[in-house]
């Protein structure tokens, strides 16, 4: 028996077990994030201490993405809401919006607004919507500055450069369309029929609901001002692609697939099939659609009809939730945890399966550009 090699494997298992304690050990006690000076971006050396990209569920203590690589991925700005104190939770009073660049330099953004939700950015990227716990939404422009939007409690998407169109949910469903600069209303129709979780499309023409309740099942419905359009029992809508069509899931026979079609029209194609229940998130400004399967938990990429699994470097857990998608496809933004504590938002690269979070915890709803 060789006994040499024996005793060699031995040391080389044993030095690997001692590498994953101490990688482990490490993450856990990494500082939580602190605030930022009000609209003062802090250098990449200044910045806090936070996991960036993670490989085979560890964490390096710095970002391992250089400027060059940055602008070949894709997004360069985002922003997110971050907890000042993270076991008080999401409470307007502890809540800070957070702006962030592709280098992790960050600065609060207006800390005399209480703000609870992200929305989405420009077509350059360089402007971006949030609303306030009233529900009054603004545009956040490079310099700062502000525009108040001139309808509340509305879910919008960037038409063009200069004017956003969404679905308002304070008069039943409304399709609006509204001056990015000035904020004043351009446009208000109401649209047929009533429900949840309202999108726009692309051309601000149609809205999308579900008429899903909390104790049944119902269907994913695309509307304008004269009719609606349903796509069949156990349909859940997930967005918009560039090109106009209506990106939505159905359940049958115990296959979840994922499909498109024209909002005008019931008939879809199918884009790709699941063998579990789906999460699935499409965006007018992105050419993919991301889809979280439940069981087992994973992410997969729909590009047309080509389907792809991604390769994850850390664990998705099945609650975590899809918020947004860059608008080169290339990267996931996602939030998971449980609050109070232990909230955390990031980042996918959607082709390597790298991890990048924003905190440590109490960090939620990150979109990028």
């Amino acid at each position: 028996m060789n006994t040499r090699g024996l005793a060699t494997g031995a040391v080389v298992v044993l030095l690997l077990v001692v590498g994953v304690v101490l990688l482990y050990a490490a993450r856990a006690q990494l500082p939580p994030t602190t605030a930022t000076p009000t609209s003062t971006a802090t250098t990449a050396a200044s910045a806090p201490t936070l996991p960036t990209q993670s490989v085979a569920g560890t964490s390096s203590g710095a970002p391992s993405v250089s400027p060059s690589t940055s602008a070949a991925a894709g997004w360069t700005r985002g922003i997110y809401l971050q907890t000042i104190d993270p076991t008080v939770g999401f409470v307007p009073s502890n809540t800070r919006l957070i702006s962030v660049t592709r280098g992790l330099q960050r600065s609060e953004v207006h800390n005399e607004i209480a703000w609870v939700s992200t929305g989405p950015w420009s077509p350059d990227g360089t402007a971006v919507v949030a609303a306030d716990r009233t529900g009054q939404s603004y545009v956040i422009w490079p310099d700062n500055s502000l525009t108040r939007l001139e309808v509340a409690h509305a879910t919008w998407t960037w038409l063009d450069a200069g004017s956003l169109g969404g679905v308002a949910t304070t008069n039943g469903l409304e399709l609006v369309r509204v001056d990015a600069r000035t904020g004043m209303v351009l446009n208000r129709d109401p649209i047929k029929g009533e429900g949840a979780q309202p999108t726009v499309s692309p051309t601000g023409d149609w809205g999308a609901y579900s008429t899903s309740s909390p104790d049944a099942p119902g269907q994913a419905i695309t509307a304008s001002k004269s009719v609606a359009i349903a796509s069949g029992p156990l349909t859940h809508p997930a967005g918009w692609l560039p090109d106009g069509r209506f990106v939505f899931s159905r359940l049958a026979a115990g296959v979840t697939t994922v499909e498109a079609r024209d909002p005008t029209r019931p008939d879809a194609i199918v884009l790709g099939r699941f063998s579990s229940l789906v999460q699935a998130l499409a965006l007018p400004t992105s050419p993919v659609v991301v889809v979280h399967e439940l069981r087992p938990s994973q992410i997969s990429t729909l590009r047309g009809t080509v389907q792809r699994l991604v390769p994850l470097q850390s664990a998705f857990a099945a609650g975590d939730t899809l918020e947004g998608i860059s608008r080169d496809g290339r990267t996931l933004t996602f939030s998971g945890g449980n609050a109070p504590v232990g909230t955390l938002t990031g980042t996918i690269d959607l082709e390597t399966g790298a991890f990048m979070y924003m905190c440590n915890t109490g960090c939620w709803r990150l979109v990028v550009n």
